[in-house]
């Protein structure tokens, strides 16, 4: 894992009016800068939003200041598209029934809204810079090593795992795929646009909704997932996300890895 300064600059975003159907910040809302840390282990932001949220964008423009600091690669963001103002129509919609399923597990109500490294706390995008801040800052209990290959045929992505504990451990292992550089529709404060790039967007889990159980000592532990590529999803933008969590702790520690293909074009 690398370590490195947290000194990025989280610039004001300016509010915008409230849509009849999304829910609104006030105008006096900034996320503060803080103090350099030194980062002990990655982070997880799963923020839930959707594409007839007005106010969305201003938590992904909070996520990219987030990832452009020096501690950006110890920061992983997952959006997750889910609830009333996520769209599921078909090609241009990115909501899934997975996704709703995490936010009726969290109770998410607000649009947009985030929970970090699975503490229980919904927390609004104005808070996450804060709250990353501090779960940096505490110890690992494990690393993971994480590769993803695309198959010859292009159709599917080959996933070694290896868990690597510094104590013993009773939590879940997660999967999930995800998909960066979408360009579809997304309501902004000017209208919908229709030429939205989304990123780090929730497409499935690897291994089942919740993950599986793992039970960790300080023996490294090595696993291999398959998963097939839906006919929608562009390979060259396909990322894998790995943690492990547990109900007490939260996420004890996640990694990410771009999809590499090893035949060359």
């Amino acid at each position: 894992m690398k370590i490195g300064k947290l000194s990025y600059i989280l610039y004001a975003c300016a509010a915008v009016a409230a849509f009849t159907s999304c829910d609104s910040i006030d105008e006096d809302e900034r996320y503060i800068l803080g103090d350099a840390v030194v980062a002990k282990r990655n982070v997880l932001i799963e923020d839930f939003t959707g594409q007839n949220c007005v106010n969305c964008p201003n938590a992904h423009e909070v996520i990219d200041a987030l990832k452009a600091g020096e501690n950006g690669e110890s920061i992983i963001a997952v959006s997750i598209h889910a609830g009333r103002l996520a769209m599921d129509a078909p090609i241009i919609g990115l909501k899934t029934e997975e996704g709703d399923k995490y936010a009726d597990k969290w109770g998410i109500a607000v649009y947009p809204s985030g929970i970090i490294n699975r503490n229980p706390t919904i927390i609004s995008e104005n808070e996450w810079s804060s709250v990353v801040r501090t779960e940096l800052e505490k110890d690992a209990s494990l690393d993971i090593d994480l590769s993803a290959t695309l198959s010859m045929d292009g159709t599917s992505v080959n996933i070694n795992t290896e868990l690597k504990p510094t104590k013993s451990i009773e939590g879940k292992l997660q999967l999930w795929i995800t998909e960066s550089n979408i360009v579809t529709i997304q309501q902004t404060s000017s209208g919908y646009n229709g030429s939205y790039i989304h990123n780090h967007v929730f497409r499935s889990s690897v291994n089942g909704t919740w993950g599986e159980d793992v039970s960790l000592s300080t023996e490294n532990v090595t696993k291999q997932y398959h998963i097939d590529i839906n006919k929608t999803w562009k390979a060259e933008n396909l990322s894998i996300v790995a943690f492990v969590y547990n109900d007490s702790e939260g996420v004890l520690q996640v990694v990410e890895t771009p999809v590499v293909s090893l035949v060359e074009d």
